[in-house]
């Protein structure tokens, strides 16, 4: 079982789009190399992102373990790495979180497009009951909907520590942006997003590009 950690990334105020992803994937890459990780991968928006995007990437770490997670950046390679994105990155919002596969992907290597659904919570739910209704009713929807290749839900671990900046994000993946639009367009995917309002107050959508950098 490994811990898994995601930061929540928005650039550096008056940087450019490409001064901010140069950075990240050459020299922040770099230096987060030296690191003793597990998989780290960089998440960036696509071109096929419409609207306001709810934030300029972010960022998913796995280590061994949540000891092996603060040792790695007690490390001088995890402190360099740190100090180095207070260059690019006006914050970097952690969330620890517990994946749970709904779809397993058949090829993780294939090109596809992935999705991610940053969710609050309806504010009249419990925890509890928010997790009983996301990953029952609405996982077994969501599997009906044509062409989903992947789908993940990522919850809150009880290792999270401060405050979170969310109650969980979902991960989709299709062959393309075109099957996604249509599988939304069907009666799983309209029944899907109608249970989506029972429990979610809000869904923010950002379209990525994954970079593989360690895993």
């Amino acid at each position: 079982m490994t811990t898994k950690i995601v930061y929540l990334v928005t650039k550096k105020s008056g940087m450019t789009d490409d001064d901010f992803v140069d950075h990240w994937t050459t020299i922040h890459a770099g230096l987060a190399q030296q690191m003793p990780v597990r998989a780290y991968w960089i998440n960036l928006p696509s071109p096929e992102q419409r609207g306001p995007r709810p934030l300029d990437g972010f960022a998913m770490l796995k280590f061994d373990n949540w000891a092996a997670a603060k040792a790695a950046w007690d490390t001088p390679a995890g402190q360099a790495t740190a100090n180095d994105g207070t260059l690019f990155m006006d914050s970097a919002r952690p969330s620890v979180v517990d994946e749970r596969r709904v779809v397993e992907p058949t090829d993780p290597e294939a090109s596809m497009i992935k999705i991610v659904y940053l969710v609050t919570k309806r504010s009249e739910l419990s925890d509890a009951q928010f997790v009983e209704h996301w990953t029952t009713t609405h996982a077994a929807l969501a599997q009906h909907m044509p062409g989903l290749r992947a789908y993940s839900i990522n919850l809150p671990s009880p290792e999270q520590r401060g405050r979170r900046p969310l109650d969980g994000y979902a991960m989709l993946k299709f062959d393309d942006w075109a099957a996604a639009k249509a599988a939304w367009q069907t009666t799983a995917g309209k029944a899907t997003a109608q249970d989506g309002t029972r429990f979610m107050a809000s869904a923010r959508a950002l379209i990525v590009d994954e970079r593989k950098v360690v895993g």
